[in-house]
């Protein structure tokens, strides 16, 4: 490894695989999506998850987000299959474990 990174400067990249695009997917998708909003009616506050979070550039901004400690949140599950929306189930504990998890399932 350090062979190939020092002396031929090669580095180790992740393949990205994606789904090809068919000619009508771009209307089928917008319809998809209107249809679950009109499923869904819940509002989100606005806040990031920093682990999913990236800012491109060419320099750091060293951006800063000012967040709320332990502000109320609450756990949701929905599932999406090519013929409807299960959920949105909301789970009333602090956080879901795999009891909760299966219990929502058989119910």
């Amino acid at each position: 490894m350090k062979i190939l990174r020092k002396r031929l400067q090669l580095y180790l990249y992740k393949l990205q695989l994606v789904q090809k695009l068919q000619p009508n997917d771009p209307s089928k998708r917008l319809a998809f999506f209107e249809y679950l909003l009109r499923r869904m009616d819940f509002f989100l506050s606005g806040k990031v998850n920093r682990h999913n979070t990236r800012i491109w550039g060419s320099q750091n901004p060293h951006a800063l987000i000012e967040m709320e400690r332990d502000s109320p949140k609450v756990n949701v599950f929905c599932a999406i299959s090519r013929r409807r929306v299960f959920g949105p189930f909301f789970f009333s504990e602090d956080s879901v474990t795999g009891k909760v998890y299966l219990d929502m399932l058989e119910n």
